[in-house]
């Protein structure tokens, strides 16, 4: 009885002294808030951002001491990389940051809509910046080198469908 009483009160199932760790939240969040209520393909999408973004970050931190540090925390982690740990946790988009903090944002207007908490810290933060990269494209005379040079007919006249229409890469494999 014990026992269940202190994982009942981890998760934040039950009143206790202290908020649950974000860890335990986000685990309750996907199991019993989400996947009641979205699809098998979006609860996926949610749990990939949870255990290999929130978690790894700032997953230690008890929900009611979150601040907006812990949030450029996780940003750092999920943009900068890591070179040093076993196997090398390469650095991430800011777009992936932006994901993760909306997936974090939701689960915490969860935590107060369900009581955990008084108010959801990320109101009090600012959302990761989203940093837009140049894409470079082909010049037409690079396009034309490009189909030129395929030997294979088929790939031929698929590079040259796409290049010609715009199709998008989606859209030519199909």
């Amino acid at each position: 009885m014990k026992d269940k009483k202190l994982e009942y009160e981890r998760s934040g199932r039950m009143p206790s002294q202290t908020t649950p760790y974000l860890k335990d939240w986000l685990d309750r969040w996907l199991d019993e808030i989400v996947k009641p209520r979205l699809r098998p393909s979006t609860l996926a999408t949610y749990r990939s951002v949870v255990e290999a973004l929130i978690k790894p970050a700032i997953g230690g931190v008890r929900l009611g001491r979150l601040e907006p540090k812990h949030f450029r925390m996780m940003e750092e982690y999920i943009t900068k990389g890591d070179d040093t740990c076993d196997p090398p946790r390469r650095p991430r988009s800011s777009a992936t940051a932006g994901s993760a903090w909306r997936t974090l944002h939701k689960a915490l207007d969860d935590a107060v809509k369900e009581g955990i908490i008084e108010s959801n810290p990320c109101d009090r933060a600012e959302a990761p910046r989203v940093v837009y990269t140049e894409r470079k494209i082909l010049t037409p005379a690079q396009a034309g080198q490009l189909i030129n040079a395929e030997t294979d007919v088929m790939w031929h006249l698929m590079w040259r469908l796409a290049y010609e229409t715009g199709m998008r890469q989606g859209s030519v494999l199909v």
